[in-house]
């Protein structure tokens, strides 16, 4: 869902550049085509082989992939994590999703599960807190999905939460705190909502606490890969406040650049104020803290 550019890696050290082909959004299955190999590569990486039947309950598993594999790069950890396995056993079988108890980490996702025989059952898709309560997108959905090729939609992405704490950097601002929630399509734009009842802002209004909103579009730009990527947001937005005492209404034109490292982002922004006889800047920085994870994939 995310959209990121996607790279293949074998165990010799060799990358490939990849491209999504296909997608089955209701068992989290997608179909990747290298698109820089040889025949000679599809000699050496070869091909599992799938089980034609849904596992059952109990079945034995072993799954296959990179636990927290950016912790493979401490000295003491050199060797482990990356192409490591673990197994356990079928827990469940969903309508959807297949429930496994082996440890599936951060890392694993996209990785095979395999059976005794070898064949994939299935693939590392998400788990829940607690122990090994795990779950895959089921590999018998997969020959269906090389049949149909279903594109994958251009508007899909991830609906995110989070909370900002807004510093202003000239005497027209004012400190506050809100909360927001943003649709990030594809990685690459986001819309974003900040909501708030904040004091005034206005120099033209009387003091009182007023509600507040912004609606905010930004262009992403994503640096490096892995758990922690940093990203650089550009964007422009409109801020709108209501003063409940007089009934005006205020809107302010914004421009904006965000900075992020994983969950956390700084942000730099200027709004423009139209006071009396002229424009008014204010200048903010905000410190931003997306929730854990995403509230939706879409």
């Amino acid at each position: 869902a995310s959209g990121r550019n996607t790279n293949v890696e074998t165990r010799t050290g060799k990358v490939f550049e990849a491209q999504t082909v296909a997608v089955d959004v209701e068992h989290d299955l997608a179909l990747l085509k290298l698109l820089n190999w040889s025949a000679e590569d599809a000699t050496r990486i070869g091909q599992l082989s799938i089980q034609p039947t849904p596992p059952k309950q109990g079945d034995w598993i072993m799954a296959l992939g990179h636990p927290l594999a950016p912790y493979a790069r401490k000295p003491l950890l050199k060797g482990t994590l990356q192409w490591s396995v673990s197994q356990g056993g079928v827990s469940a079988v969903g309508e959807r999703l297949t429930q496994v108890d082996a440890a599936l980490n951060p890392g694993n996702s996209g990785g095979p599960v395999l059976n005794e025989m070898g064949e994939v059952i299935g693939v590392a898709s998400r788990k829940l807190r607690g122990d090994n309560l795990s779950f895959l997108g089921p590999a018998e959905y997969i020959p269906q999905l090389r049949e149909d090729r279903n594109p994958q939609a251009w508007w899909g992405g991830q609906l995110s939460l989070g909370i900002g704490y807004q510093i202003p950097l000239n005497a027209n601002g004012k400190p506050l705190l809100m909360g927001h929630v943003e649709a990030i399509s594809r990685d690459r734009w986001i819309l974003g909502v900040h909501s708030i009842v904040q004091p005034t802002v206005s120099t033209t209004q009387p003091e009182q606490w007023v509600p507040a909103n912004a609606l905010k579009l930004s262009k992403r730009i994503r640096f490096g890969v892995g758990e922690l990527t940093s990203s650089m947001d550009l964007g422009f937005g409109i801020a709108h406040q209501w003063y409940p005492e007089s009934g005006v209404h205020d809107a302010l034109p914004t421009v904006h650049v965000r900075t992020g490292l994983g969950n956390v982002a700084l942000r730099y922004e200027v709004g423009i104020e139209y006071g009396s006889d002229q424009l008014l800047p204010i200048w903010m920085m905000a410190v931003e803290m997306h929730l854990p994870g995403v509230i939706q994939v879409f």
